[in-house]
């Protein structure tokens, strides 16, 4: 079809008040939300240290909170939606990017890592691509190591 796009598909169904919402907040600045909020970790590091392997980490605080996010977004389909043109899409996959830095210094630029996930109809033990998800987890985490 013409009107058709291969990231995702036309909402029609809104509820009138949401079909609006591209018309008043026109631009990607006019539609953000800022806070602050300063959130305890130590549960986190404490989940973190406890799936130690031989005493080497097998997570991060980054693999968790990307896990958290996308589990969400696959939990809530209606925050994976984009607008064009005032009209509403949904996705038809999660894609978490990030920046891998070689050093802490900013100038030094970074590598943009971008993560294409498919949801699964099955729990990971009985899907057939479980095992392609921990090699594709497994190369991201080489060429993030070899960028730093």
């Amino acid at each position: 079809m013409l009107l058709t796009r291969s990231d995702g598909r036309r909402i029609r169904s809104l509820p009138p008040m949401q079909k609006i919402i591209p018309y008043i907040m026109r631009s990607r600045a006019a539609s953000i939300n800022l806070f602050q909020e300063h959130v305890d970790c130590t549960p986190l590091n404490n989940y973190i240290c406890a799936h130690e392997v031989n005493g080497q980490r097998t997570m991060s605080t980054m693999h968790l909170l990307i896990a958290a996010i996308v589990r969400v977004v696959a939990q809530r389909p209606q925050l994976n939606r984009f607008v064009v043109h005032s009209r509403v899409y949904a996705r038809k996959d999660i894609v978490v990017s990030f920046v891998v830095h070689r050093s802490l210094r900013i100038e030094d630029g970074g590598t943009t890592i971008k993560a294409h996930l498919q949801r699964h109809r099955e729990s990971p033990p009985n899907c057939p691509d479980h095992q392609r998800c921990y090699r594709q987890r497994n190369r991201l985490l080489r060429y993030a190591e070899q960028h730093r």
